[in-house]
């Protein structure tokens, strides 16, 4: 399930998307998948993968920006092996 608004507020909530295109969102102990939002305030909570321009607040991020990069170029990797092992001639 997934929220998309300009004003958001979760609190001791989870969220699989968070999209506030023109608004701050507060986020205090939750879990979101995904936070897309130009600035938000998140506090004592977890999320998956964050596009954001400015984010304050304490927070743990699974997939960060390097992070990400890591993970695309590892699985792209994977994907190029596995196709050409199984590409028949």
């Amino acid at each position: 399930m997934g929220v998309w608004a300009d004003e958001v507020t979760l609190d001791q909530s989870s969220s699989g998307v968070v999209i506030a295109p023109g608004g701050a969102p507060h986020v205090e102990q939750s879990v979101l998948g995904a936070l897309v939002t130009g600035k938000a305030q998140v506090h004592n909570s977890a999320i998956g993968f964050v596009v954001a321009g400015k984010v304050e607040g304490d927070f743990w991020v699974l997939f960060g920006p390097q992070s990400a990069l890591a993970f695309g170029a590892a699985a792209g990797a994977v994907l190029a092996l596995v196709l050409r092992l199984t590409r028949r001639k």
